[in-house]
């Protein structure tokens, strides 16, 4: 069996594939802020639903920025008592099984490029506007090389006379320290069309550097989003390019980080 995972800053999604294309069962539980904790969570659910076979192949994404051989966190924010943590190695340890591992919304991003909304796409960009703000761009379904990855959220923006990380101001978290709800549970237009034009600022610079045929959204916010009135304001922004791209919210939803860990063992040929 095939174990593959999405670990982001509330939320883990979980699932066991026996084909390597479909997902066989899926289940999740809220992230805890440590990672034995987390791993034993994880293995004791995964055992409940092998009914006696092995687990031969693992392959996850997790918040943070990844040494380059992908085996321990720098930087989590939003999970910072997982850096520096042996991941990799714990975790073939846990399974006895071959791991592959990278940043949740590479997976999420991956999945959405080859077999999502992307698939019909060159370059794709993927944002993830959950508890932070992550993001990707793949060309031809492949990760873009980068030596770190992308961290698209801690660009520095200018917010109503505010300087700071982008995810500061428009993620999940960001509305929810601002108002004392989760963003599932606001309906207020007003608080949604500022919402709108914070994510604005940032979406026209990932289009000035990644110039993106596609812009795809994933992440609990992302399904709360009009798409029509972004469009209008992130094309205010916008002075050098002809066109925007096209922008949707993610196909394969809060499984596409999943669907990208099965692409990614593929790439990998794991």
């Amino acid at each position: 069996m095939i174990l593959i995972f999405n670990v982001g800053g509330t939320t883990t999604k979980a699932a066991l594939s026996q084909d390597g294309q479909t997902l066989a069962d899926v289940w999740s539980f809220d992230t805890p802020r440590d990672f034995e904790k987390w791993l034993f969570v994880l293995s004791e659910e995964t055992g409940k639903r092998l009914k006696g076979k092995a687990v031969e192949k693992v392959c996850g994404g997790i918040a943070g920025v990844w040494d380059v051989k992908k085996t321990k966190i720098f930087k989590s924010p939003n999970l910072p008592d997982w850096e520096g943590e042996l991941i990799k190695k714990q975790i073939e340890s846990q399974f006895n099984a071959k791991v592959l591992l990278d940043n949740d919304v590479v997976m999420e991003g991956l999945g959405e490029a080859r077999v999502g909304a992307g698939r019909r796409k060159q370059i794709v960009a993927f944002l993830g506007i959950g508890t932070g703000i992550g993001g990707v761009k793949l060309v031809d379904g492949k990760i873009s090389p980068a030596a770190y990855g992308s961290e698209p959220g801690h660009m520095i923006i200018e917010a109503d006379g505010e300087v700071g990380y982008w995810e500061n101001f428009a993620s999940g978290a960001a509305m929810e320290h601002m108002y004392g709800k989760k963003p599932e549970e606001i309906d207020d237009v007003q608080i949604w069309d500022s919402e709108l034009k914070l994510l604005a600022v940032g979406i026209q610079n990932v289009i000035m550097m990644w110039s993106p045929e596609i812009i795809i959204f994933g992440g609990g916010v992302s399904n709360k989003l009009d798409f029509e009135k972004l469009a209008t304001l992130v094309k205010q922004e916008m002075i050098m390019f002809p066109k925007l791209p096209e922008m949707v919210v993610s196909e394969l939803g809060d499984k596409s980080g999943l669907y990208g860990a099965l692409e990614y063992i593929k790439i990998a040929s794991l």
